[in-house]
């Protein structure tokens, strides 16, 4: 994707768990915000690594490949060129918790 970096905010709202290749779609926010650009993202964050694995090993859910704790989201924004700012639990849950993350775009990336 070409560098647009035209966009101060970038919302992901309940939406990052439901795509197929979770770089390039952190990648392609990263591209779309202008220096110093914020990306609000909102997700289901697995509480439990027994039933993280339990998820990732079966097949049924196709709707959410994106199966993560809060610390691989963490990593991927990074790894992507954000510098979080927050994180917080909006809503806790049984299995997931519904987190909220706010990061910036690195202005030296």
């Amino acid at each position: 994707m070409q560098d647009m970096g035209s966009f101060h905010y970038a919302f992901c709202l309940n939406a990052i768990n439901h795509v197929a290749d979770l770089r390039a779609c952190l990648g392609n926010l990263f591209v779309a915000l202008a220096p110093g650009g914020t990306l609000i993202l909102s997700t289901d964050v697995h509480r439990s690594s027994v039933l993280r694995a339990f998820f990732r090993a079966v097949p049924g859910d196709v709707l959410h490949p994106q199966q993560h704790c809060a610390a691989a989201y963490r990593q991927f924004l990074q790894k992507a060129g954000f510098i979080l700012e927050r994180e917080f639990v909006m809503k806790k849950g049984r299995v997931f918790d519904y987190r909220v993350y706010i990061a910036r775009k690195d202005y030296t990336k």
